[in-house]
């Protein structure tokens, strides 16, 4: 995976140049989203488990062009599932986005770190967001590699390959963690799409 991300890094640097869109000073406003479903089936001789849920996980970003081409993003997520009470987080990006020559088409690629009150994940049986807390410390760390579609002078689409690796220390005695102090983690890896506009 991290070849993956490596490569793209090195095809935007050197086969992109710059756009109106990314000059220093501009602000972008983006929203992204996800949603789907899932049906977990088990069974055994004694009993079964059948039970399936539907999620939306939802980003907010607003950037700063520092310098061209680069940019200074604090994003707010929410991830709903249902049954279950959403889960928040913020995280701090920094972007990078390059105009394919002679095109509509820039690519991008942005990291970040943050923080969380729960896994925003949907696949664990009985525990539908895992650790949904009052205090943020769930460690965030996010990639994404993507394209913007130009469609104006002030609005872009985005499609977004996005990676988030999600971490915490589980406690002994907590609601979930019965067995003594151990460190989680967790990668996801989802689409994102969404619109972005300029201002």
């Amino acid at each position: 995976m991290k070849n993956i991300f490596l490569t793209s890094i090195v095809i935007i640097f050197f086969t992109t140049d710059s756009f109106a869109q990314f000059n220093e000073g501009k602000i972008e406003f983006s929203l992204n989203g996800t949603g789907g479903s899932y049906k977990f089936n088990s069974s055994s001789n004694y009993s079964g488990i059948n039970t399936s849920r539907t999620y939306l996980y939802l980003t907010t970003t607003v950037g700063y062009y520092v310098i061209d081409n680069i940019s200074i993003e604090p994003q707010f997520g929410l991830f709903a599932l249902k049954n279950s009470k959403p889960s928040q987080s913020i995280v701090l990006n920094v972007s990078y986005s390059k105009r394919i020559e002679n095109s509509n088409v820039a690519l991008f690629i942005r990291s970040g770190y943050g923080l969380g009150n729960a896994i925003s994940s949907p696949f664990f049986y009985e525990i539908p967001i895992y650790r949904v807390a009052n205090k943020w410390d769930v460690n965030i760390v996010n990639v994404g590699v993507g394209i913007k579609f130009i469609i104006s002078e002030v609005a872009a689409l985005k499609f977004e390959t996005n990676y988030r690796e999600e971490s915490f220390l589980g406690e002994k005695d907590s609601e979930y963690f019965f067995w003594g102090n151990s460190d989680y983690s967790f990668d996801n890896m989802m689409l994102l799409i969404g619109i972005s506009f300029y201002l």
